[in-house]
């Protein structure tokens, strides 16, 4: 489940900029990379859920209300919640995903950081382990406890930092190393340039590296085959304050390609979705025109960006009345 998940996860990503060409810009203070990344990663998402929830924009939609409403009437969801004593809304500063690989053949390393309860969780590990047959093994390794959970792939592996962030992945000695002193090693270079995109103070955002699969996919599409080798790495962020603003970013080799990307979005993506029939409803493709006009697409240097801010004003006008 987590192999797969996080796979179809990055892909989800990268084909949002590779096909579609939605790229957008933000603030350029960069994120400097969290020392719990493994250095050979080359995916990595961080959501901050506390700070999209605690937004005026959410709240003035309504939409703070509908998602507790939506948890409150779900009895798995609030067994978990009550299991593992975590309240959403207040007790989760952030989440971060990173991953290396493709499908059941992916490392990857989650960290959940905020106000945790390691006690309530690992008994609901254990009892989630029993209940399915398939038993949890606590151990120590190198003075840190951990908790293996077997699965029909490799196991997984969860440990605590105290009662300040709880940590799963599927490489034990990552985990380790996450739990004592952290990677000495940064990430590699093309991550890191595409994490100069992002500042880290975004509600969500994420960063990649152009892998040779996704170049393959690339290779099947006769505009982007062009385009493929050149291609080396992205970032994407959202933010709710009291607008919704997103960001995205694809870096190439050499400013010409950026160019290429550019006028390939804007001279074949953007007219084959206004030429579309009518999908959206009565109105969605005045809806898209709408999106695409206020969708700001720029190729500076060997980066192409693109941004686009809603607000409340502009939302209402997007939504099916």
């Amino acid at each position: 489940m987590f192999n797969g998940g996080l796979g179809t996860l990055r892909g989800t990503f990268f084909w949002a900029i590779a096909t579609s060409g939605i790229l957008w810009s933000g603030n350029l203070q960069a994120v400097e990379p969290d020392p719990l990344i493994p250095p050979d990663s080359e995916f990595v998402m961080s959501l901050r859920p506390r700070q999209i929830l605690e937004s005026a924009f959410l709240k003035a939609q309504g939409w703070d209300v509908l998602l507790k409403t939506l948890l409150a009437t779900n009895d798995t969801v609030q067994q978990v919640l009550e299991t593992t004593g975590i309240d959403p809304f207040r007790d989760i500063e952030s989440f971060q995903v990173a991953s290396r690989g493709q499908g059941p053949e992916a490392d990857f390393m989650i960290v959940v950081r905020g106000k945790l309860n390691p006690k309530k969780i690992s008994k609901a590990v254990e009892e989630q382990g029993e209940n399915s047959g398939a038993p949890v093994k606590k151990f120590k390794e190198k003075g840190v406890t951990l908790w293996e959970l077997k699965t029909p792939g490799p196991s997984i592996f969860i440990g605590f930092q105290e009662n300040k962030a709880v940590m799963a992945s599927n490489k034990k000695e990552n985990l380790v190393t996450c739990l004592t002193d952290g990677f000495k090693e940064s990430v590699n270079a093309d991550l890191r340039t595409a994490l100069e995109k992002v500042d880290g103070k975004e509600g969500m955002w994420a960063a990649g590296v152009i892998t040779e699969q996704a170049r393959k996919g690339m290779d099947r599409q006769d505009d982007l085959r062009p385009l493929a080798d050149k291609m080396e790495s992205w970032a994407a962020s959202f933010d709710m304050t009291d607008t919704m603003k997103f960001a995205m970013y694809l870096y190439a080799k050499d400013a010409a390609t950026a160019r290429a990307l550019k006028d390939l979005t804007e001279n074949k993506f953007f007219p084959f979705l206004k030429s579309r029939p009518n999908r959206g409803g009565e109105g969605g493709k005045e809806r898209m025109e709408k999106v695409m006009k206020e969708l700001k697409l720029e190729a500076k240097g060997k980066s192409v960006s693109a941004r686009l801010t809603v607000d409340a004003e502009m939302l209402k006008s997007l939504l099916p009345q």
